[in-house]
C-alpha cells in the first residue's frame, strides 16, 4: 500500500497539470477530487479555525501562540474577500485585529480562486502575504501554503473541542507535503 501510495505521489509530481510546469504541491492540489476553491470555502466557512501547526519558522509560536481566525461579516462579492477577525494570546490576554482578505488565483491552472491575499502590516509601508489553499474540506479542516510559515494546517474549534486530532487527510497531505517539518502553536 505504502509503495503504491508513494508511486502514485512521484507520477503526479513529474506530472505536469494540463501542459503547464507547476510545483509539487500545485500537482497534488489538482489531482485530488477537486482543485480548492477559495471562494466557496470563504463563503462556506463558519466558526473559529486555529493554526495547529505549520512547516517553517520556528519562532513564529512565540510570537503569535493559540492563533486563530474566523469571517467576521459576510464575504462580498465584488472584489471578492472578507473581513476576518485574527487573535492570539499574549501576556495580557488575547490580542485581536481585523484583516481584510481577498482571493487571487496562483496562476491560469487553476480554474478557480485558490489563494487568500492579505496586507499583514499594520503601518504605512504593505507587506502582503498569499496563502494558497492546498486542501480543504470545507467544513473542518484547511491546508495552506505561504513564503512565511510554509505548509500550515488550521482546524476548526469544534473539530479539535470534540475529536482532539487534525482531521486524518489533512494531516496526511501535510506529513506528506512537508516531510517531516512541524511546528505546533
Amino acid at each position: 500500500m505504502f509503495l503504491a501510495l508513494t508511486g502514485t505521489l512521484i507520477v503526479m509530481w513529474l506530472n505536469p497539470i494540463y501542459g503547464r510546469i507547476c510545483t509539487p504541491k500545485d500537482v497534488i492540489a489538482r489531482h485530488l477530487e477537486d482543485a480548492p476553491n477559495a471562494w466557496k470555502l470563504m463563503e462556506e466557512i463558519k466558526g473559529k479555525f486555529y493554526l495547529v501547526y505549520h512547516s517553517q519558522g520556528s519562532t513564529f509560536r512565540r510570537t503569535f501562540p493559540c492563533l486563530n481566525a474566523m469571517r467576521y461579516g459576510q464575504a462580498t462579492q465584488a472584489p471578492k474577500g472578507a473581513t476576518f477577525q485574527y487573535s492570539y494570546l499574549s501576556g495580557r490576554g488575547f490580542v485581536n485585529y481585523h484583516k481584510h482578505v481577498k482571493l487571487d488565483r496562483k496562476d491560469d491552472a487553476y480554474r478557480h480562486y485558490n489563494e487568500f491575499s492579505m496586507d499583514l502590516s499594520n503601518g504605512p509601508d504593505k507587506n502582503l502575504q498569499d496563502f494558497q489553499v492546498i486542501y480543504t474540506d470545507y467544513e473542518d479542516c484547511v491546508l495552506f501554503w505561504s513564503w512565511k510559515l510554509g505548509y500550515q494546517v488550521w482546524v476548526k474549534g469544534s473539530y479539535l473541542k470534540d475529536k482532539r486530532k487534525v482531521p486524518p487527510l489533512c494531516s496526511l497531505l501535510y506529513e506528506l507535503l512537508a516531510q517531516g517539518k512541524k511546528h505546533v502553536v
